[in-house]
């Protein structure tokens, strides 16, 4: 219990992919392993980050998945060694990638459903984003 306080704590209650603050949705946040043990990633907090359900369920096990641009192999954004802002943007409540990276990772964790897509709406709008 005091891990998962911690790393919510230090994300400061949002998921660390999307940025969806957790307070104004139903489902219980993760505690994901930003590359998971089947990978040879640790229980250190380093290795763990604050996640919405379909950040996590998404991603699952996986680390990499191939860019619908450039059909190369890429790595999911990391979190605790890349900036937000030099993979992601909001337009018009779309998270859109601006780097293989955040294309990739946007893609593959469905950051973009409708329902996503609302939420974020919705928490924006209202200014709780």
């Amino acid at each position: 219990a005091s891990i998962r306080v911690f790393v919510r704590d230090r994300a400061q209650g949002r998921c660390e992919y999307c940025h969806k603050p957790d307070e104004f949705v139903y489902i219980s946040y993760h505690v994901d392993h930003i590359i998971a043990i089947r990978h040879e990633g640790s229980d250190e907090p380093h290795n763990l980050a604050w996640s919405c359900a379909t950040c996590n369920i998404s991603k699952g096990t996986n680390v990499a998945t191939y860019d619908r641009v450039t059909n190369l192999l890429v790595p999911f954004y990391n979190l605790r060694t890349q900036k937000w802002d030099d993979h992601f943007e909001i337009q018009n409540n779309l998270i859109l990638g601006k780097t293989p990276i955040g294309r990739a990772t946007t893609d593959f964790f469905n950051m973009n459903t409708p329902e996503q897509i609302f939420i974020r709406q919705f928490l924006i709008g209202s200014g709780n984003w």
